[in-house]
């Protein structure tokens, strides 16, 4: 558990996060809302979705007056594995009541990668200054991004190339078509008609326009999955 600072975390502890998350049944929400009836009135400080003797697990480390909490739950039924209850060493905590919240350090962070799945969010310290740091990923990219956690302003993103991730023209041989791309825009704005589409290999994705009215719209759709990843009106 951690005693340094408040940390609220959210950590996919996986290489292959798609087959744990295959494994889970209940959703980190459910996943607080059954830690919270265990513990009533405290506050969660980290969650994470860890993988231990072959079982998927939510590992919940909670907070309430001078005691911490250790709560291990089934990934999969929400049943209690474990629960430990120590008191607290470290009783002076940082003021966070002029933060944002994690909710909207997450729409933030997906704003400015649209498309992407966050992996990890946590709050952390650097030279005295309130961070949300966050990890995401998308097709063969990780982004690690770093928040302002009062302002919400952006301090710095990285992009790489994740580990093991095939390169794009590897990649292209599991793209949906254009045609397809089209139809999951049509889908999704029915009765538009599509100006243009682009494939951005850079980013797995194809880039349409399209036309409803007098109502122009932009709409990125995963080339990888053919999900609509975005869509908003071209001013």
């Amino acid at each position: 558990m951690k005693k340094e600072f408040l940390g609220i975390g959210l950590i996919l502890a996986s290489l292959n996060l798609g087959t744990l998350f295959a494994a889970s049944n209940i959703s980190i929400e459910q996943a607080k809302a059954i830690a919270l009836k265990k513990v009533p009135g405290a506050t969660i400080t980290n969650i994470e979705l860890d993988y231990e003797n072959n079982k998927s697990i939510y590992d919940i480390d909670l907070v309430l007056n001078q005691y911490e909490y250790d709560l291990k739950l089934d990934a999969t039924t929400g049943s209690g594995i474990s629960v430990k209850k120590e008191l607290r060493n470290d009783t002076a905590r940082p003021q966070t009541a002029n933060f944002i919240t994690t909710k909207q350090a997450q729409a933030i962070a997906l704003k400015k990668v649209p498309g992407a799945t966050i992996t990890k969010i946590e709050l952390d310290s650097e030279a005295g200054r309130g961070i949300y740091d966050i990890e995401l990923v998308l097709n063969q990219y990780e982004y690690d991004l770093k928040l302002d956690a009062k302002t919400g302003s952006g301090i710095s993103i990285k992009k790489e190339l994740r580990d093991g991730a095939s390169n794009t023209t590897q990649l292209s041989k599991n793209y949906i078509t254009k045609e397809q791309a089209k139809n999951a825009a049509l889908g999704h704005i029915p009765g538009a008609t599509v100006l243009k589409v682009e494939l951005d290999k850079d980013d797995a994705v194809y880039e349409l326009d399209l036309k409803k009215g007098n109502v122009k719209y932009d709409v990125v759709v995963s080339a990888i999955t053919g999900k609509v990843l975005s869509s908003e009106i071209d001013d």
